[in-house]
């Protein structure tokens, strides 16, 4: 009988925390998932697909981009898009304002566009560079970090319903950048 009474009680637990923190347990379980889902994988493309997947179903994103560093371009080029009918023809060089703040900072801070717009560090931003990430609508960049250094970058519009971001989801942002920079380090 306690057998019985123990499972039914943590099964009313599952479900009491699904209601009460929805998008938190969302959040902890598209976390899980994605780590269990990296731990061996090898494939760059299904890391990429993963991460996009994890970030659309914990933070509910209207569309999302991955830019990995192409060797031929020198340049961060976008390798997978959750849209595939919009054009993402964007690239990073090295030298742009938002590469050299992620490769300056050494915590794994996500870049909000309120962020680019009000540091001194952007200010040196040319029009062009500020409306690319504009016109794609991108609202947050999360950088992708590894062992070696900047191994991606995630582009992220605004969220469904135009909910703004919280902190809570940058926190998981970064916990998903970092536990991907690994696997993509390792790809």
């Amino acid at each position: 009988m306690a057998i019985v009474y123990q499972q039914i009680l943590s099964m009313v637990y599952r479900y009491v925390d699904k209601i009460n923190y929805k998008s938190e347990y969302a959040q902890r379980h598209a976390l899980k998932n994605f780590s269990v889902n990296m731990l061996n994988n090898l494939n760059l493309n299904e890391i990429t697909t993963e991460l996009l997947e994890a970030v659309e179903n914990a933070i509910h994103t209207t569309h999302s981009s991955m830019m990995i560093w192409n060797e031929e371009k020198h340049c961060f080029t976008v390798l997978k898009t959750t849209v595939q009918l919009r054009s993402w023809d964007i690239s990073f060089t090295n030298d742009h304002p938002v590469i050299k703040w992620f490769n300056s900072n050494t915590n794994n801070e996500c870049l909000s566009r309120e962020m680019m717009a009000t540091l001194p560090f952007f200010k040196s931003m040319w029009e062009s560079e500020r409306r690319a990430i504009s016109d794609l609508n991108i609202e947050v960049i999360v950088p992708i970090k590894s062992r070696t250094g900047l191994a991606g970058i995630m582009l992220l519009s605004q969220k469904e319903n135009n909910v703004p971001y919280t902190l809570s989801d940058f926190d998981l942002l970064s916990s998903l950048g970092a536990t991907c920079g690994v696997a993509i380090d390792n790809a």
